[in-house]
């Protein structure tokens, strides 16, 4: 995703947005109880936001002990700052996760963490492992998928456990395949795990089995799997058709 061809303020206001990410939050909440973490124990553990967009869904994060946010994007980085910028537990950079990150990590290299009248603001990590790694709808817009899992796996502590939420087909159907053509026509579908795709392109849907094949392929392991809530096909009119979900997820080794 070198071209940030992202509108913040404008993905925000796009019609069923809001409730889109308060579904997708309670997805993971549902899914991280599912895979074995009680409710009780969120507090105590730290969740690490894989593209977090514009921090609509990290607000609903909140619960956990602590949350950081990463986005590529510059524009909606921007806008995640001023909504969570009331929530103490959370942090976020803009950062793109890859192979290279749990170095930077480790080493506590400052990142771009942008604030209210403090654009240039720069903050190492709060830390270099995580318990958790969350990514809700955002696989289908990474251009390196190796450097994504590998990545989330390196920042993982042992036993850590990486929640991937992406749509599902539908019927046969891949609804989120339409309504993204609908929305933007310069947007193309791509059907390969290998490709690198470019901004104006996007990932067709996986089955839950291909999913849970990209976890196995990167080192994860006791992979499990839940159907979840539909979410709205935002970004058109109000009421449009609801898209199903999945959330797929595995764990680093101990």
């Amino acid at each position: 995703m070198s071209e940030d061809r992202w509108d913040g303020d404008e993905y925000l206001n796009r019609p069923g947005h809001l409730e889109s990410a308060e579904i997708n939050a309670r997805n993971i909440h549902v899914a991280a109880a599912a895979s074995g973490i009680p409710a009780s124990t969120f507090r105590d553990l730290n969740l690490l936001e894989v593209g977090a967009g514009v921090g609509t869904v990290t607000r609903h994060l909140a619960d956990f002990g602590s949350v950081h946010a990463l986005e590529p994007s510059g524009n909606m980085i921007r806008v995640l700052s001023r909504l969570v910028a009331d929530l103490p537990n959370v942090t976020w950079a803009q950062h793109a996760l890859g192979p290279d990150s749990a170095a930077q990590f480790i080493a506590g290299e400052p990142m771009p963490s942008p604030i209210q009248g403090e654009p240039g603001r720069m903050c190492a990590p709060p830390r270099a492992r995580w318990d958790i790694a969350v990514s809700t709808l955002v696989a289908h817009h990474v251009d390196d998928l190796e450097g994504y899992f590998r990545g989330v796996k390196s920042v993982l502590v042992g036993g850590g456990t990486f929640f991937v939420l992406e749509f599902a087909n539908k019927d046969g159907e891949d609804l989120s395949k339409r309504f993204h053509c609908e929305m933007d026509p310069s947007y193309v579908p791509v059907n390969d795990d290998a490709h690198h795709i470019k901004p104006n392109e996007f990932r067709e849907t996986w089955s839950v089995e291909h999913t849970k094949e990209l976890f196995r392929k990167y080192g994860f392991v006791d992979i499990g799997s839940l159907e979840t809530e539909p979410v709205p096909a935002f970004g058109l009119v109000e009421g449009r058709t609801l898209v199903p979900t999945k959330v797929v997820w595995g764990h680093r080794a101990p």
